[in-house]
Parts: structure tokens; C-alpha cells; sequence
């Protein structure tokens, strides 16, 4: 008889033990409910910081857009205070310009330098298709 009565006791003490574990598994321990608070502090300590973040870089931005307004403007006053000591550049009858034949001269010495590029850049294009020995300048 003092075998079934330990058998009893055996299954009692497990039963216990079986609900003891079921209980922890399902209910929220005190260790995931702080890791839950600290997870969200942290996410909404993310976002204050985000937030801060993009404040400052729209200052930064701001800032920069001033300084560059300013710069322009002191370099029109600069410009117009020029034009008023020396006059206005503009005018023609200030500056004598190149006589039109010197002008024609230069233009087509610029555009026969031009053709002569393209041509030697074709002529490069094409001997590089071809083999290396070929080629002659």
C-alpha cells in the first residue's frame, strides 16, 4: 500500500509544478513589463530626438540661406558702388572693342581649331578600332 500513496503525492507535486510553469508562461513576468517600459521610452525618447534633430537642421538651414542672401546683397552693393566710381561698363563708348576683321579672324581660327579636334578625334576612333599598328599620325 505505500507505493499508490507515493504515486499520489508524486502526481500532486507535478500537477503543482505543471500549473506553476503554465501560470509564469502565460502572466507577464515583473522583467517584461519593465522591458516594456523601457522600450518605450526609448522609442519616444527616439523620436524627442528626431524631432530636435530636424529643428536643427532647419536653423542650419535657414542660417545658411540668410548668410547667402547677405553675401549676394553686399556683392550688388559692392557692384553698384563700382559702377558709380568707374562708370557704367556696359557702354560701348567706353571700351573700344575689337575691329570686326580681327573679330572674323578669330572666330575662324576657333572653329578651324574646332573641325581639327573632331577630325583627329575621329581619325583616333577609328585606328582604335583597327589594330595598333596601323595607326600613323
Amino acid at each position: 500500500m505505500g507505493q499508490p500513496k507515493a504515486m499520489k503525492i508524486y502526481h500532486k507535486n507535478s500537477q503543482f509544478l505543471h500549473n506553476l510553469i503554465v501560470y509564469s508562461l502565460t502572466s507577464l513576468s515583473p522583467a517584461a513589463e519593465i522591458y516594456d517600459e523601457y522600450a518605450e521610452r526609448s522609442r519616444a525618447s527616439r523620436r524627442v530626438l528626431s524631432a530636435l534633430q530636424e529643428a536643427k537642421e532647419m536653423e542650419l538651414e535657414k542660417n545658411l540661406v540668410e548668410e547667402s542672401l547677405h553675401k549676394v546683397e553686399e556683392e550688388k552693393e559692392e557692384e553698384e558702388e563700382e559702377e558709380e566710381k568707374y562708370g557704367d561698363e556696359d557702354g560701348e563708348e567706353d571700351q573700344p572693342g575689337l575691329p570686326a576683321e580681327e573679330l572674323n579672324k578669330r572666330v575662324e581660327e576657333f572653329i578651324a581649331r574646332i573641325n581639327k579636334q573632331r577630325w583627329l578625334e575621329a581619325k583616333l576612333l577609328v585606328h582604335d578600332d583597327s589594330s595598333p599598328e596601323d595607326m600613323q599620325f
